[in-house]
């Protein structure tokens, strides 16, 4: 907060989901309804409602957090998934957790974006084979 260097990291999320019509949507969860879009908001802080949801967002990304990156998409499956079932087109199937990070160089040096998925999510379990019924072996 202090030092005097200024920051050399900034970044912000792309969360596209795919619904089982194949329409690709804007996921992120103060963005619905919203183009996707991978250009740099202006200000990236105004991407959430509060400064809880930031330093929650933000904190997701760092590495040691992985493990509730889980919670996240669940999260996002059953929100968006609340009154569909699997079989309806509008279903929220899989999605990507992108974060884009926008690395500044020491001026002349343009800044340096790169994106990559921190996150992978399928909201329905793949179908399963049926089982064979009881007393019967299952063919090789």
């Amino acid at each position: 907060m202090f030092s005097p260097y200024p920051l050399k990291d900034d970044g912000w999320y792309v969360i596209p989901g795919k619904l089982k019509s194949g329409r690709e949507v804007n996921l992120f969860p103060f963005a619905k309804g919203k183009a996707i879009t991978w250009t740099k908001p202006e200000v990236i802080g105004d991407m959430y409602p509060n400064e809880r949801w930031r330093k929650y967002m933000m904190n997701l990304y760092i590495g040691d957090n992985e493990r509730y990156r889980l919670f996240f998409g669940q999260y996002l499956c059953r929100d968006w998934n609340r009154d569909k079932t699997p079989n309806d087109n509008d279903a929220l199937i899989t999605f990507d957790v992108y974060f884009v990070m926008r690395n500044t160089q020491p001026y002349p040096n343009p800044p340096v974006e790169t994106k990559g998925v921190i996150w992978h999510h399928q909201c329905f379990d793949p179908p399963k084979p049926p089982s064979a019924p009881a007393g019967v072996a299952p063919t090789k």
